[in-house]
Parts: structure tokens; sequence; C-alpha cells
């Protein structure tokens, strides 16, 4: 569509990516608002409109180099007090400023680290992310600018995130996955909040909205650590109802543990433990669900070195006789339930032996993926369903069988 007022609508957003970029460098005081403006830059870089997300990766960059190279802020100019007060009343800062300058400092120096790494590296990026600008490497000097406003950027970007517009949900997706992109590790500290944000819109109606979560979902799998994100996942996949069963809040060593220790500080893999028995409702495999398909996307991102550590305790937990299929014959709103986790299963699956590769199909891993997808493709009870699931599971199989063999030969060579 280039109507003439669509091509209007970008000269707008031309323009208020180059007023953004001038507030940012120029204005007074520009610390103090970098978290409100930063936003609308981190959104532009998905914009429909290939110049507009140059243009605002361009102003980024160059907002990163200044702040770099330490230039000082313009003298603050004086200001009448009512206009102090709004200032004031409308700031998002929310702890005190020796506080929010040592988190900024430290969120920095731990993206940048991260940018100088990845820069030596060369995986190929995930599929999810090809052939978008998420897919490179950000500037030194722009991922500690946003970095240092973590913090303060994502709360608001989260909240707008569950907003009843598809549009604003879109607009907050767009943010979070520039601020992503840029912060890297940096977000870890913020993974309990992100992935809840997340397990909400990762199967949003809208399509835009669920895609770009999806390649959020992929950047912080491939940037945080899993040793972090994945007991906070594997917390809301063991999940059963509660009635036939005394389900503990989470396990030691788990997802809640980790929260409760302080921090991102801890890097230590937790033990998965799964719970069985009873029958679960199906609310709770709906939820299972949603977080298969979630923790497909953070796998997406990661590299087989990332998985290996953990490929063993979590095909465990997926390879247990109950996880995502029934112990008895369940009625219609469970048992569509249970086909859709199901076929979720698979896809998760499908992306795990992409990512991880040989590794999956070796050993015990080999044989408890096998299991798994053994017992999803022998469900009877899914026929009027069209067997979606079981196709998925044979599928599968097929990809494990080529990857043990070629592990095979390169074993042998």
């Amino acid at each position: 569509d280039r109507s003439p007022s669509r091509g209007l609508g970008d000269v707008y957003k031309r323009q208020a990516v180059h007023s953004i970029t001038r507030l940012l460098a120029t204005m007074p005081q520009r610390k103090a608002h970098a978290a409100r403006l930063l936003p609308h830059l981190l959104c532009a870089l998905s914009d429909e409109v290939e110049q507009i997300r140059q243009l605002a990766n361009v102003s980024l960059t160059k907002l990163g180099d200044l702040a770099r190279a330490g230039a000082p802020e313009p003298t603050p100019m004086p200001v009448s007090p009512d206009l102090a007060a709004a200032a004031a009343a409308a700031s998002i800062e929310d702890s005190p400023m020796d506080e929010r300058q040592s988190r900024g400092d430290e969120a920095a120096a731990l993206a940048g680290a991260a940018v100088a790494a990845a820069s030596n590296a060369c995986a190929p990026p995930p599929a999810e992310l090809r052939g978008t600008l998420f897919a490179t490497v950000p500037p030194v000097g722009a991922a500690m600018l946003v970095a240092r406003e973590l913090h303060r950027i994502l709360p608001p970007a989260m909240k707008e995130l569950s907003d009843w517009t598809a549009k604003a949900r879109t607009r907050a997706a767009d943010t979070l996955l520039g601020a992503l992109w840029y912060s890297g590790p940096a977000a870890t500290e913020h993974l309990q909040a992100l992935l809840a944000a997340f397990a909400k819109t990762i199967e949003d109606s809208d399509e835009v909205v669920a895609r770009q979560v999806r390649r959020c979902a992929c950047v912080v799998g491939r940037s945080c650590d899993l040793g972090v994100y994945m007991p906070l996942v594997m917390d809301n996949l063991k999940l059963v109802a509660t009635a036939d069963v005394d389900t503990p809040k989470s396990t030691p060593g788990g997802g809640a543990d980790f929260l409760r220790g302080g921090g991102h500080h801890r890097r230590v893999a937790a033990e998965v433990t799964v719970v069985e028995g009873g029958e679960v409702e199906a609310g709770t495999i709906g939820k299972r669900a949603v977080w298969l398909t979630l923790l497909g996307a953070l796998s997406a991102g990661a590299t087989p070195e990332q998985l290996q550590p953990h490929l063993n305790a979590l095909l465990m937990a997926i390879a247990s006789p109950t996880f995502c299929v029934p112990e008895h014959a369940s009625d219609d709103e469970r048992g569509a339930a249970y086909s859709a986790a199901q076929l979720r299963l698979c896809m998760f699956l499908t992306q795990l032996i992409e990512s991880a590769g040989a590794q999956c199909a070796k050993g015990e891993c080999g044989l408890l993926l096998y299991s798994a997808l053994m017992r999803v493709a022998s469900v009877p009870s899914s026929a009027r369903r069209g067997f979606d699931s079981q196709k998925r599971a044979i599928e599968a199989l097929g990809a494990v069988s080529y990857t043990h063999l070629r592990a095979h030969e390169t074993d042998s060579y």
C-alpha cells in the first residue's frame, strides 16, 4: 500500500525518529529521560518500512557511540515550578539514584562483554531471526546504552504486552524485541517476569504479536543462561492437578528456589523433578501446551553447546508416561487439551532435534526422545482430531533416525 496517506505516515515516522534522536543527543538531563524515549527507537527497529528500520538502527548506533565516548550533558535550563512538578509526576524512576546507577552500569558492562564475545563467534543465526536485523550482533555502544536503561524499559513494555488492543501489544512486542536484542544476558535478572509475559502472548490471536514474542524468546534463549531459565520453564511444565496429589510449589534447586536466592548471579543448573499421579485438568494441560511452545522458541535460539548439559534432565521430564498422554480415556474437553499439548510437544521436540543436533540422539537422551515420541505416536484417542500430533510425532521420529545416523557416521570417521 503506497497510498498518499501511507507515504505521509512514513514521513511522520522518519521525523519522529530524527526528533527523538536529537533529543537524546542534545537535551538537558537526557539520561533522566532515556528510558522514556529509547522505546520509540527500539520499536522502530521492527517497523514494516525498511528505511525506518535502518534509520532507527543508525540513530541508536550513533547515540551509543556518543554515550560510550562520555559526552557531557548540556547544562540544564531553568524550568518553572509547575513544569518541574509535572516532570516529577511523570517520572518512571523506581529506585534511588545510586542504586539505579550501579544496576545500570552492571547491566551495561554485561551487555558490552556479550557483544564483544559474539563478534568473535561464527555460530549461524537462529531460523526464527534470519533475514532480520536481530540475526546480527548489535554495536557495543548501543548495547550498553539500552542495557543501562533496561530495568526501566521492561516493566512498561511488559505491561503493555497484555493490552486488549493488538496494536498496543504489537508495539510492546517490538519494543521488547529491540531491548532484548541489545541487552543480551543483561536481561537474565528479569527472566521470571519476561517468561510469564511471553507465556500469555506467544500464542496470541494476532499473528504479528505471536511472531514477535517468539522472536523475543529466541533472543532470550540465545543470550541468557539455560541454567537460569530452564528451571523457571520446567516449574510450569511439571504442574499437575492437586485433587489427587499434593504437588509442591517448587523442587529444590528449581526456578522458585533460584528466585529466592536473589539475583541473576546464580548460574547452576537445577535438577528437574516431575510429579506423577493424578488426572490432569484441561486447564493445566492447556497451560503446559503454552509453555511447551515457549520452550520451543527458547530452544530455537540456543546452541548445541548451550543445550548439551541440560538435555538429559529435560528429556527425562518430557518422557514421563503421563506428561502429555492421559492415563485413562479423556472426555472431550480434556481430550482436545491433550491433543493440543501433544502437538506442541512434537513441535518442541522437532525444534530440539534441530537445535541440539546429534547430542539428543545419542545414548540415554536418544532413548528418552524416542520413548516420548512413540507414546504420542501410539495414542489412539485423537482420530476425531485428524491424528495431527501422531503425524507430527512420526515426522519427528524420522528426524531422530536421520540425526542418529549422521552422528554414527561422524563418530565412524
